[in-house]
């Protein structure tokens, strides 16, 4: 299968000793590595041979079989698509919605991830009617909901409260639309690497990590947001793969720019997950290696939360005037690239809370219609500040482009994209509708 959708993506030669190069797909510096990554897995299956800067096919792209499958068909509507992104013309966020092909929907699909969900909607099932009660699930990085929609059609309406946490706006919103008939009570939320949201602090009976906390820039820190999660009876259940299907390779690569080398490759055995999952604090680790995928089972060795008397506690010790007003619990502290913590990054951390858990502040009309939009957008709560930025809370490209269409609809105004990018906190570009609106009245005044 994958032997077949590189030989048509890549337009390998079919005739023996023909010559391919790789710039023939004029790929920019990451579109290289993917492509280094790909040809690479292509001569271990003696597809090509390499020779010097070029490779040599070897005939066998002629003889691959060619199955019309769906999976192959759909391939065939996204070569060109994937070929931009080789060049860097196309942003290659939108393979983590793809239905198909991203990582999180070749996951679903599996045999073994299938099996592993059946076994955990037996677990739930028993917790439900043992308790009596919905069990509280959250799923940490739970991308576009393909995991939430195999798990909770397995489970009866009523014995869940699910919440995803997804990083990507993108694939939160594309979540709440896949989910929205589910039947079941979810939540969904933007996921911060750095902290776990305080209401959800010690409150999960499960935290599902699906193919997740590879993801992560260090693993580590989404085990420590897991057993944040946790109530102190709480069970992770994690999977991740060990290596790559062919298949999923293709599509990863793309999205991980080919790792650049083997060294960045975020997969793991079961083992090292083993070893991160007690070095982080877990205990009763249940380890199944089974096939490609290392599924765990683990339960934390304490709770992390903050005491309710911190304030008096550290009024003990401290001068009144260096008691502060809230505390918030990290995952761990950001770092620069020196080694030192980020404090930029911890005040652009404390500026995106939601404006409740700040100072209040009286918005505009029209900032807070704004709010309601970004709001709509990112998946997050509309209580949004003015120094807040759409790009700071989760936003990008593509969003952009779709906040401008609501911006259209809801104010009657057209804003170009480039003020989004150069005006993209909220005051700023609520400030540019008002001017946009002005110029309108004044515009059809004089036509009056």
């Amino acid at each position: 299968m994958a032997e077949h959708i590189l030989t048509e993506l890549l337009q390998l030669p079919a005739q023996v000793g023909a010559v391919w190069q790789v710039n023939a797909l004029q790929p920019d510096e990451k579109g290289e590595q993917v492509l280094q990554l790909w040809l690479k897995w292509l001569v271990s299956r003696g597809v090509v041979q390499p020779q010097d800067t070029h490779y040599i096919a070897t005939g066998t792209a002629a003889v691959i079989a060619r199955p019309e499958t769906a999976q192959i068909v759909a391939a065939r509507t996204r070569y060109a698509s994937w070929r931009a992104m080789l060049r860097g013309e196309q942003d290659h966020v939108a393979l983590l919605t793809d239905s198909v092909f991203s990582p999180a929907s070749l996951s679903a699909a599996d045999d073994e991830t299938r099996q592993w969900l059946s076994q955990l909607a037996l677990h739930v099932n028993s917790l439900h009617h043992q308790s009596g009660k919905p069990i509280n699930i959250v799923e940490l990085n739970g991308a576009s909901g393909q995991h939430s929609a195999a798990l909770l059609a397995r489970l009866p309406q009523g014995s869940v409260h699910y919440t995803l946490l997804e990083s990507s706006p993108l694939a939160l919103e594309q979540a709440r639309t896949q989910l929205a008939n589910s039947g079941h009570q979810i939540d969904f939320l933007l996921l911060n690497e750095l902290y776990v949201p305080e209401e959800l602090q010690n409150s999960a009976d499960i935290v599902l990590a699906a193919n997740a906390l590879h993801r992560y820039v260090q693993p580590l820190h989404g085990l420590k947001a897991a057993s944040q999660l946790l109530r102190p009876t709480g069970e992770l259940w994690m999977m991740e793969r060990q290596c790559l299907t062919p298949v999923a390779m293709i599509s990863a690569g793309l999205l991980a720019g080919g790792y650049g080398n083997s060294k960045k490759d975020p997969l793991r055995t079961g083992a090292v997950w083993q070893q991160r999952a007690q070095a982080s604090g877990f205990t009763s680790c249940e380890c199944n290696l089974s096939g490609l995928a290392a599924i765990l089972t683990l339960r934390p060795s304490h709770h992390h939360t903050l005491p309710d008397d911190w304030s008096s506690q550290l009024a003990e010790k401290l001068p009144k005037a260096m008691v502060p007003e809230r505390l918030v619990l990290l995952t761990h502290l950001p770092l620069t690239a020196n080694g030192k913590v980020d404090r930029k990054r911890l005040q652009s951390l404390y500026d995106n809370l939601p404006r409740s858990q700040q100072q209040q502040e009286t918005l505009s009309e029209t900032e807070e219609k704004l709010a309601q939009l970004w709001g709509t957008l990112l998946g997050i709560t509309p209580h949004i500040g003015r120094r807040q930025g759409f790009f700071e809370l989760g936003g990008d490209s593509l969003l952009a482009t779709r906040l401008i269409n609501l911006i259209r609809d809801e104010f009657a105004v057209d804003i170009a994209l480039r003020k989004v990018f150069s005006a993209p906190g909220l005051q700023a570009m609520a400030a540019e509708i008002e001017a946009q609106q002005a110029q309108v009245a004044t515009m059809e005044g004089g036509v009056l």
